[in-house]
C-alpha cells in the first residue's frame, strides 16, 4: 500500500500500525479494515453514485480481473461518456496551472469519485491522496493505480467529516463537487455548520500558505433566475430562496429537508473566512466546472465577454442564444462575477 502521508486514529489522534488486513492505533487499540490495499474508515460505508451499486461492483469486478478501461466499454451506453469523463478525463485537473507558482507537492482530493483530478495531478508530478467516501469508488481508483504502477497515489475511503491525516500534511487541498453535500451527511447539525466544521478540518491540515480549490455552483446563478433546477435538490428556484421557506418546499415537494446548500460569492468569501482563509481568488470557470473549457480570473471583464460569447455552448441555453445579440449591450463580465453558474475558488490558508 502506497504511503504518502500516514494515516491517524479518528478516535485519539496517534499513529496507525499495519496489521496484515488491518490498521491499528498504538495507544487505544481502534482498529480500521483494509480491503484490496484500500483502508476504511467508515462503517458501513454509504453508496451512491452514477450507476446502482450492483452495476458499479460489477464494474469494479470487470476491472480487477481485467483492465479498467476495458471494464468502462462495458458500462450501459447512456452512462458511459459520463462515467469515463469522470475517471480519466485529464483536463478535469487542469485547473491547475491557476496555482501561484506550486507545480509539485502533497495533495488530497477529497470526493475523488474515479479518480480523473487525482490522476491528472498525479501525471503532472504531484503526490496524491485520493478519499471518496464510496468504498467501490475508492477501491476503482486503486485498481487503476495499481494496473498503470503509478507510485504517487493513496487512496482511502474515509468520510470528509472525519479525514484520518495529521496536521500540516498537504500543500493543496482539492473539493471539486463535494462541499454542496456534506449537509446529507451529519443532519444533527446546520448544513452550514457541517461545512464550516470541514472547512475548519481543511485548514488545520494544509501546511502553511497552504492552497484549498473549491468548485462548486454559485447560489444566485442566472440560469436559476431563468428557471433551471438545482442539480442536487432537482427543484426549481429554491436556492434563490430563503433557506427556512426552502426547506418549507423541499418538504412539501420531496418530502426530504432541504440540506444540498450552495452559497454566493459573498457567501463562500464569509465561509472560507471564517474558517482563516484568506488570499481568496474567484474564477469562473465555463461552461461549468465539470467540463470547462475556459476559466476565467473573477473581474477580468473584456475576457469574460469573449468565453461568454465564444466558448459557452449555448446549445443548451436557448433563451440565452436568442438574446445573445444583446450581450454587447451589457455589462457581460459584471453579471458574470455575481451571477455565473459556478465558482473555482483558490483560498490561500
Amino acid at each position: 500500500m502506497a504511503k504518502i502521508i500516514p494515516y491517524i486514529c479518528l478516535s485519539c489522534k496517534s499513529a496507525l500500525r499495519e496489521e496484515a488486513d488491518k490498521l491499528v492505533c498504538v495507544r487505544c487499540g481502534k482498529y480500521w479494515d483494509i480491503n484490496d490495499s484500500v483502508p476504511c474508515f467508515i462503517k458501513d460505508a454509504p453508496y451512491w453514485g452514477e450507476l446502482p451499486r450492483d452495476e458499479m461492483r460489477a464494474i469494479l469486478r470487470n476491472a480487477q480481473e481485467g483492465y479498467w478501461r476495458d471494464a468502462l466499454e462495458m458500462i450501459p451506453v447512456e452512462k458511459r461518456e459520463e462515467i469515463i469523463i469522470g475517471s480519466s478525463d485529464e483536463t478535469r485537473g487542469w485547473w491547475r496551472y491557476l496555482l501561484p507558482g506550486l507545480d509539485a507537492g502533497k495533495v488530497l482530493d477529497i470526493g475523488a469519485g474515479l479518480g480523473a483530478i487525482t490522476f491528472s495531478l498525479a501525471s503532472a508530478g504531484y503526490e496524491v491522496v485520493a478519499v471518496d467516501s464510496v468504498m467501490e469508488r475508492a477501491m476503482f481508483i486503486e485498481t487503476r493505480r495499481r494496473q498503470d504502477n503509478i507510485r504517487n497515489i493513496q487512496t482511502a475511503c474515509a468520510s470528509a467529516l472525519e479525514l484520518p491525516f495529521p496536521s500540516s500534511s498537504f500543500d493543496i487541498v482539492i473539493m471539486n463537487g463535494v462541499l454542496e453535500w456534506l449537509g446529507l451527511s451529519d443532519t444533527s447539525i446546520s448544513p452550514y455548520q457541517v461545512q464550516k466544521n470541514v472547512l475548519h478540518d481543511i485548514f488545520r491540515l494544509l501546511k502553511p500558505d497552504g492552497i484549498l480549490y473549491l468548485a462548486i455552483e454559485n447560489r444566485m446563478s442566472a440560469l436559476y433566475f431563468l428557471g433551471f433546477k438545482d442539480p442536487h435538490s432537482g427543484l426549481r428556484f429554491i436556492t434563490l430562496m430563503p433557506r427556512k421557506i426552502a426547506n418549507f418546499y423541499s418538504l412539501l415537494m420531496k418530502d426530504a429537508e432541504y440540506r444540498t446548500y450552495i452559497y454566493s460569492r459573498f457567501g463562500y468569501q464569509k465561509m472560507l473566512k471564517e474558517a482563516g482563509f484568506k488570499d481568496m481568488r474567484f474564477f469562473l470557470p465555463l461552461p461549468s466546472y465539470r467540463n470547462f473549457k475556459a476559466i476565467v480570473p473573477a473581474g477580468n471583464r473584456k475576457v469574460a465577454r469573449y468565453c461568454i460569447t465564444h466558448i459557452w455552448n449555448l446549445k443548451r441555453l436557448p433563451l440565452l442564444k436568442k438574446i445573445l445579440p444583446f450581450f454587447k449591450l451589457l455589462p457581460v463580465g459584471l453579471l458574470l462575477d455575481y451571477f455565473a453558474p459556478d465558482y473555482s475558488i483558490i483560498a490561500r490558508k
